[in-house]
């Protein structure tokens, strides 16, 4: 696009709790796209009771949303505690069982539903648009789209002022939504020999799959649980996963300081991404600026996503 906007101040660059819940069709024109037929959402861990009221409510909220603009919903969720009761999660498939997250995903067939959402036990989806999100996500072309993430350690994930949508190479899996092609090669990445934590897929799933991601800057999310104590799991251990699992896709002969070095910039151009570009403004701020270019929807693509074979070189 011609016009890019850049990270500003953190402070700047943050919107409040205060946000407004973005109207339909956050880029102008996207509310002409269609909206799919069908939506299943994955929760892939719940374990703390203290949790379930927030989940139980974002659940609602988006079967609610979804209902209303005719999109089949289905969810099912991954409780690994017996902290957390028989029936307290209603109106979705519930699965009790110990084990991983990345387990459990494996274990799932989503079937031929159009698009999957996958969504952190943590997450408060208030400022969240389903119709506007969905439309948006088709309007850029996107296989995979995720909420901004309030105040998140990634600013790669973090809300861009006056946009809508910008382009990443790199998702932390919070609230997500995948095309199914999409979704299925993701899995397809999960390793539990090398990184049964799964920390290492999100490095190196864009390269692999092909595919097209985006966050969409309007539609804010917060993660309650945040990165702290609460933690479910070793967080040593998982480090470790994942550097095992991109030793292995990045290149298995490469000196400690060379993957060290890879790492580092990987982290500091796509992750860090304090550059970041709009790939589309908001409408109401092309509203203010009509000669900004805009997204139109247009007629679906086949999806592009495919699952490569070879292993890439690794990122410079």
């Amino acid at each position: 696009m011609a016009w890019c906007c850049k990270l500003g101040s953190f402070a700047k660059a943050q919107p409040t709790v205060q946000q407004p819940i973005p109207k339909e069709g956050g880029i102008r024109g996207a509310t002409k796209c269609p909206l799919p037929k069908s939506l299943t959402l994955v929760v892939p861990g719940h374990g703390m009771s203290s949790r379930t009221p927030l989940l139980t409510a974002s659940l609602s909220k988006i079967s609610a949303q979804l209902k209303g603009i005719g999109v089949a919903f289905s969810c099912v969720v991954f409780v690994y505690s017996p902290s957390v009761q028989k029936g307290a999660i209603t109106g979705c498939e519930v699965r009790f069982g110990a084990g991983l997250w990345t387990q459990f995903i494996l274990q799932l067939s989503i079937g031929s539903t159009e698009v999957v959402a996958l969504m952190l036990d943590d997450i408060d989806i208030h400022h969240v648009n389903m119709r506007a999100f969905l439309q948006t996500m088709h309007a850029a072309r996107l296989d995979v789209a995720s909420a901004a993430v309030h105040r998140w350690r990634w600013s790669i994930m973090r809300p861009l002022s006056n946009c809508a949508v910008h382009r990443t190479r790199f998702i932390d899996p919070l609230f997500v939504i995948y095309t199914n092609a999409a979704y299925r090669c993701w899995r397809s990445l999960l390793d539990l020999e090398l990184d049964r934590n799964g920390w290492g897929t999100a490095y190196v799933y864009a390269r692999r799959c092909n595919a097209s991601l985006g966050v969409l800057d309007e539609h804010v999310v917060e993660h309650r649980g945040g990165a702290g104590p609460q933690r479910s799991y070793n967080t040593s251990e998982a480090e470790a996963g994942m550097r095992r699992y991109l030793r292995y896709h990045w290149g298995k002969n490469m000196s400690e300081e060379k993957f060290d070095k890879a790492l580092v910039t990987f982290k500091r151009n796509e992750v860090r991404a304090y550059g970041a570009r709009c790939s589309a403004v908001s409408s109401s701020y092309a509203a203010l600026n009509p000669l900004m270019d805009v997204l139109k929807c247009g007629p679906v693509v086949p999806a592009r996503v495919e699952h490569r074979q070879n292993h890439q070189p690794p990122l410079r």
